[in-house]
């Protein structure tokens, strides 16, 4: 992919996190809300081990896709992707695994050698599951009705060291 950049955002690139995480039609009004949270926590400094940690990708100078990922708490060395996005104009086209191998990289870098990814098992999200696993994560656990009656809690986990 030509002129792709991977790098750390700033508090003014919240806006275009925000607007890629309702161009993707998945995310329910409470995901984006927790995305914005998880935003506000990440531009506090903070030296907390469990802090939140996001990357852009950008495609000729403009943000087109975020990972937001962080420490699990009570552990050693997991680590948790909590979002990942790109914008609906660019997927299929490597961001999203351009994105989780940096962050994957970057988990190495603190220590981490095991990242955990928690998502639903609606229909809606099957392109998710199956992009999970052609990154060489393995679907270890499957909790019915976790989310909501009919929507299931699906683990994937892949080790990194």
């Amino acid at each position: 992919m030509n002129n792709i950049e991977i790098g750390i955002p700033s508090s003014i690139d919240g806006s275009r996190i925000a607007d890629i995480s309702k161009s993707i039609g998945i995310f329910t009004p409470e995901d984006i809300k927790c995305i914005q949270e998880l935003w506000h926590e990440f531009l506090v400094e903070s030296s907390d081990q469990d802090r939140y940690y996001f990357l852009y990708a950008k495609i000729n100078g403009i943000i087109q896709g975020f990972i937001c990922y962080g420490h699990r708490p009570l552990t050693t060395g997991t680590y948790d992707i909590y979002w990942l996005a790109v914008h609906s104009t660019q997927q299929k086209k490597g961001v999203g695994k351009m994105l989780l191998s940096s962050a994957e990289k970057q988990i190495k870098i603190l220590g981490g050698y095991q990242v955990l990814i928690e998502t639903s098992g609606l229909n809606i999200f099957s392109n998710t599951r199956e992009f999970y696993l052609s990154s060489g994560y393995s679907l270890t656990a499957t909790i019915a009705d976790f989310y909501d009656d009919n929507d299931a809690l699906n683990i994937f986990i892949k080790r990194i060291n």
